[in-house]
């Protein structure tokens, strides 16, 4: 059967890209522990591009999956083909760790634009610009400087 050693190829690719998704959530996650914001936006660029190919994949393995499923005549889950097997458990294997790392380099990015959002917000009421707006059009209340000692 041709359709299985092609499926187990194209897990074994989009698992290579996984890995390298890995790689890549290690260094932005470096990247912004280090305040390095260049490194940051280039490791930005490489992942959106990398997360196309990743979809390029899926496609793939999706459409080998179907072709599989119709030579087969069955559910293409119930392969017994080992190549496929082992493709599918290190695919299975990193998909966890990708979004483990994912989520810590998420939290350090919504940590690092909570403390621009407040150095921003104490520029801003050192230097009393007027009114400003949060973004459901409500106006924000001013506060007392912190910066002058009033406060």
């Amino acid at each position: 059967m041709i359709a299985a050693p092609l499926l187990a190829e194209i897990i074994r690719n989009e698992t290579a890209l996984y890995e390298r998704l890995l790689g890549l959530l290690g260094e932005e996650e470096q990247a912004l522990v280090n305040g390095r914001t260049a490194a940051v936006a280039d490791c930005v660029t490489r992942k959106e591009n990398l997360v196309l190919e990743i979809r390029l994949a899926e496609i793939a393995r999706q459409t080998a999956l179907g072709r599989l499923s119709r030579e087969k005549g069955a559910r293409a889950d119930d392969d017994d083909d080992p190549e496929v097997t082992d493709a599918r458990q290190r695919l299975r294997e990193i998909l966890p760790r990708v979004l483990r790392l994912n989520r810590r380099v998420a939290a350090l990015l919504d940590r690092s634009l909570a403390r621009l959002h407040a150095t921003l917000e104490v520029l801003h009421d050192s230097v009393r610009v007027g009114r400003r707006y949060r973004a459901d059009g409500g106006l924000v209340r001013t506060r007392p400087s912190a910066v002058d000692g009033k406060a």
